[in-house]
């Protein structure tokens, strides 16, 4: 992976006795682990001007910064929520693809390491096949609602799915839920986005990520 310069950022801790239950930024690597026991590590790519605001002037996390870009999404029709991916691949093939069009300027791009306690992962639904289409195409089109069959899925934290290979554009001129596609990398390996679908969930991820976030930077040849 073609990365380099990693940041560990996040709050430093204070002198007097901690009850936090995770680990304090001095325990944990320098750089972003594989793997952290204990928790479910996501990946996001991101241009770095979004970065500016992911902290607050007091220090607390602001993870509304990075949040997705105004609805609708593949899994949000009207919540500005956030998205990750489980496949560090996967978002550095994002971060080359914002690189090249947020706000149509060029900036630098990073990854955003995160590691999760697994604690915060237990309300999650899989996407996948025709529940998949169908979610999507209510989520990206302006004309469709939620299916009755499908509102039971708002009641969970994350969705986690293959992401859409077309834009909105795209998608409001199909006819048809079946002509939607999953993105796939470049030897044909399948995407998943991990999507926090509601202000509770996002409110728990400022609270437990500040010591646990990486920052990489993304080299564009």
């Amino acid at each position: 992976m073609p990365t380099s310069v990693t940041k560990q950022i996040g709050k430093q801790p204070s002198s007097g006795p901690s009850k936090d239950p995770f680990p304090l930024l001095s325990t944990l690597p320098a750089e972003p682990p594989k793997q952290l026991d204990g928790h479910v590590m996501l990946f996001k790519g991101v241009a770095r001007p979004r970065l500016d605001n992911l902290f607050l002037p007091e220090g607390n996390l602001n993870l509304a910064a990075i949040g997705s870009t105004p609805p609708p999404g593949d899994f949000s029709k009207s919540f500005k929520g956030l998205y990750f991916t489980k496949d560090c691949a996967v978002a550095h093939e994002y971060a080359l693809w914002v690189h090249f069009i947020h706000d149509g300027n060029v900036f630098p791009v990073e990854i955003l390491h995160v590691a999760v306690p697994q604690s915060l992962t237990a309300s999650i639904k899989q996407l996948y096949g025709d529940e998949w289409k169908k979610w999507v195409w209510a989520c990206r089109r302006d004309d469709q609602l939620i299916p009755d069959d499908l509102v039971y899925i708002e009641e969970f934290q994350w969705l986690v799915g293959g992401i859409c290979h077309s834009s909105n554009e795209q998608i409001s001129r199909m006819s048809s839920l079946e002509n939607l596609s999953e993105w796939k990398l470049a030897h044909n390996e399948t995407t998943s986005q991990f999507y926090a679908s509601n202000t509770a969930i996002i409110r728990l991820l400022n609270q437990h990520y500040i010591e646990k976030i990486w920052r990489t930077t993304v080299r564009v040849d």
